[in-house]
């Protein structure tokens, strides 16, 4: 019978492709939101195109940030080898982090970004990051 399983070098050049992927992740979304931004206007996309931008923002906040978190992690592992942040705690916690830009871009839009807004959005964000960090421990 032929052995019909992966060898381990299929498995580390599969996983590599992935993690490349991860990292170029945002570059990709970057250029599809400036496209978008520059080829559209609010008043011609109607909602849905509105809607696609936030997503589109979103999409790579929540790429770049884990990227970041990321890189922060195996650099943490380098200098202190005992602490370790793994990838589902850094995805969770880009998921919250990335929510910055949008909401501030919400405001933005509708007139109402002050100091005050600012503050509660980013206690808010504190807090959210901090329950993720205890709920994921």
């Amino acid at each position: 019978m032929p052995n019909t399983l992966e060898p381990s070098g299929e498995r580390k050049r599969s996983s590599s492709i992935i993690r490349s992927g991860i990292y170029v992740l945002p570059i990709v979304l970057a250029c599809i939101l400036l496209y978008v931004l520059n080829t559209t206007s609010p008043t011609t996309t109607g909602v849905m195109g509105i809607l696609v931008v936030f997503l589109l923002l979103y999409a790579f906040s929540l790429s770049a940030v884990f990227v970041f978190l990321h890189l922060a992690s195996k650099l943490l592992k380098r200098l202190r080898p005992k602490i370790s942040i793994d990838s589902r705690r850094s995805y969770y916690l880009a998921m919250v982090l990335a929510l910055l830009p949008v909401f501030l871009l919400a405001l933005s839009s509708i007139g109402q970004l002050r100091a005050t807004d600012v503050g509660l959005i980013l206690c808010f964000l504190a807090l959210a990051s901090f329950y993720v960090i205890r709920r994921t421990a």
